[in-house]
């Protein structure tokens, strides 16, 4: 609920070179559909309830609480399911060209110049 608050710790704990690693679920409506209806509503994966898409952030908002707070972007990709996990099999793979319903992202702080 805090997140320039929370990036402002991350900042601070990071080692010199340090890396962060985010994944969320983006704000789009095919993730309304698989994330909130098809995972809680229709295949009840989850209790109802469990999200709330207005707490989903695509990697552009992300990116603009990161600008913010001195990170940049080093990569995001996309996480899909290969198939529907129909007997409790989940099978993930990473594909940066779908970051519509889960993405998650590497960022590390911005270098510092160095006065020339």
């Amino acid at each position: 609920s805090h997140p320039d608050s929370m990036l402002t710790a991350i900042h601070s704990l990071l080692k010199p070179n340090g890396l962060l690693f985010l994944s969320t679920l983006n704000q789009t409506t095919k993730s309304h559909l698989v994330a909130i209806i098809g995972a809680e509503y229709v295949m009840r994966y989850l209790p109802i309830g469990t999200h709330d898409w207005n707490q989903f952030r695509s990697p552009l908002a992300v990116q603009t609480i990161l600008n913010r707070n001195d990170f940049e972007q080093i990569d995001v990709t996309g996480m899909v399911l290969n198939a529907p996990p129909l007997f409790g099999q989940w099978d993930w793979r990473l594909d940066s060209s779908d970051i519509d319903i889960n993405w998650i992202g590497t960022f590390q702080p911005k270098k510092v110049q160095e006065p020339s």
